[in-house]
Parts: structure tokens; sequence; C-alpha cells
């Protein structure tokens, strides 16, 4: 009897408590002298309001296991420098980088097939952005504000882009791929630095104030 309730009381020493839950299979620690947070587990992210770990000044953050979903706000406001985004993760949630100011660069893995919205927007230092064959969607705002984006790739299955870069001022170069049929309301808005754009033939809408505000270009081909 001794010995069992000294080996379950080490399990329970061992156990996350529930207060850094992050997922029902999901826990977070922060570790300040090194300024990272560690999202360890499985599956799904919860989403906030205002994320436990906001009060942290958080530079770097790490993962151990395979999240499937990043939270709705997990991450905004914090000052993180760059983000892979792990491999397994399928979904993004709004806000969920939103006005990092300090961000330089991301990477969305494989499985992340529709950016919703708003999950980058006004990350003004983000340089780098790599996107993931098998996306089709980049919703509204998803890098809305991003000032220091230069250029971006987009996949070749991508098929709707809608508000998403309006306010990358610094944005001088995009290729929209064959794939895409919709371009939407205010898409590449105030994007003073692109300076030409081609169409391309499967496009088949193009949204009010698509390029308004767009000083610099000088060429657009429209099919």
């Amino acid at each position: 009897l001794l010995m069992f309730f000294a080996l379950t009381n080490v399990q329970a020493q061992e156990t996350p408590a529930d207060e850094n839950k992050c997922g029902d299979n999901l826990y977070w620690s922060y570790d300040g002298a090194t300024r990272t947070l560690t999202i360890s587990g499985d599956g799904p992210m919860y989403d906030y309001g205002t994320a436990p770990w906001r009060e942290y000044n958080i530079k770097k953050v790490e993962f151990i296991g395979i999240p499937t979903s990043i939270g709705k706000k997990a991450f905004q406001h914090t000052d993180i420098e760059s983000i892979e985004i792990p491999e397994g993760v399928t979904s993004i949630g709004s806000f969920a980088f939103f006005a990092c100011k300090e961000l330089e660069s991301v990477k969305i893995p494989l499985g992340v097939t529709s950016l919703e919205g708003t999950e980058f927007s006004d990350c003004s230092s983000l340089v780098t952005v790599e996107l993931p064959e098998g996306l089709k969607k980049i919703g509204s705002r998803s890098f809305y504000n991003c000032t220091s984006l230069v250029e971006i790739n987009i996949p070749s299955t991508v098929e709707i882009i809608d508000n998403a870069f309006g306010g990358c001022s610094a944005l001088e170069s995009i290729v929209i791929p064959e794939s895409v049929t919709s371009i939407g309301i205010n898409a590449f808005y105030y994007c003073y630095s692109l300076a030409s754009i081609v169409i391309p033939e499967g496009v088949t809408s193009i949204g009010g104030s698509a390029f308004n505000g767009c000083h610099s270009l000088a060429s657009i081909v429209i099919p």
C-alpha cells in the first residue's frame, strides 16, 4: 500500500498542472532565462481571448510533440522573432500572430490548406514567408499591413486570394499562379511599391479596389 502511494505520488508530480493546459492534451511552460515558451503534447490548441502566457516577454516558441492547430490569438502581441509551425498543424486561428512586431520569418507546414484571415496581420517586421503547396485560400487580412514584406511566393494550388495583402507597402513582386480564380476586394490595396502584375487566365473575378493606391503600378495584364 505504501509503495502504491509512493508511485502514484511520483506520477502526479510528473503530470503538468491543469492550469498549464493549452489544449486537452497540450501543456505550456515558460523559461524566463531564455524567454522561451514551450508547447508540449498532441492535438488541437485552445482558442483564446487572452492567452495565459500573455504576461511573459516571449522571444521564442518551441513545440514538443504534434499539435494539430494553433489557437485563435495564441501568440498575438508577443516578441517572437521567427516561427516554424510544426508538421501536423492543419489550421491556424485568426489573430494567432497578430501584431508580432519582431516577427521576421514564418514557415507554414504542409497540411494547412486555408488561411481564413488575420493570422499575421500587422507583423511589421515580417520579411520571409514560406507557404505550403496544398494551400487553397489566403483569407482576408492574412498578411495585412506587413510593411516589410518585399516579395512572397504564392503556391500553385491557391485558388482564392482575398483581402490578404492590403497595406503591404514594401511589396514589390508577386506572381499569381494559374490556379487562382478569385482576387478579393482590397487584395493589394495600398501596396505602394508594386510595379507590375499579371492576372492569370483562370481569374474570373477581381474585387473592387483590389489595386487601389498602388502608386508604382506601371503594368498590369488582365486576361
